[in-house]
């Protein structure tokens, strides 16, 4: 499946209408905070900002993994060659 990215959450992506779980990371959710240096921190909005500037409005080229099931698409999705979870990830 390939098509215009659009991002969700930390580890939820739309391509082309679907909606794909990335395969082999777990995100946080968008409202989610966790605790950095001894204060809350953002880190659902902060890991959906970075997967948005990554994918936003860019092609994305997903393979469906064999995880997937009826109510969860997970794929390997990939931006211009670079594999969007290890891109979060780094």
């Amino acid at each position: 499946m390939s098509g215009p990215g659009r991002a969700l959450e930390g580890d939820r992506l739309e391509v082309a209408g679907t909606v794909v779980r990335l395969w082999g990371i777990d995100g946080p959710e968008l409202e989610q905070s966790c605790v950095r240096e001894g204060a809350f921190w953002p880190c659902g909005r902060k890991a959906h900002d970075h997967l948005a500037a990554f994918v936003d409005g860019q092609t994305v080229v997903c393979r469906v993994m064999p995880e997937s099931g009826p109510r969860q698409t997970v794929a390997k999705c990939a931006v211009q060659g670079l594999d969007v979870a290890a891109e979060l990830v780094e």
